[in-house]
């Protein structure tokens, strides 16, 4: 947890768009180390995990997480079903 002597973190690029926002616009936001602000609440956002875009709308519960909470980076595993494949017993039939 940010000492709170320090404050909040925001990256410059966030905080210029936050200065510029309009309620419509989707935020698109590369930092998942900022914290979300309660300015943001009811705005749309698109959260880069390093591979997709994640969009999140923004509620009074987000506030004071960090962005990278809520994209994740892993794949959810998914076990793949087995096919029982039917082998063929080839009978050699030799009339003797």
């Amino acid at each position: 947890m940010r000492s709170l002597s320090k404050g909040l973190f925001v990256t410059r690029a966030l905080a210029h768009d936050i200065v510029n926002l309009e309620k419509k616009k989707v935020l698109t936001i590369y930092s998942r180390a900022s914290t979300i602000l309660p300015c943001l609440i009811g705005q749309d956002c698109r959260v880069y995990n390093g591979y997709r875009f994640f969009f999140v709308t923004i509620t009074p519960l987000h506030v004071g997480y960090k962005f990278g909470e809520l994209s994740p980076t892993r794949k959810t595993f998914k076990p793949k079903i087995k096919v029982k494949v039917k082998k063929t017993i080839k009978k050699n039939v030799k009339g003797k």
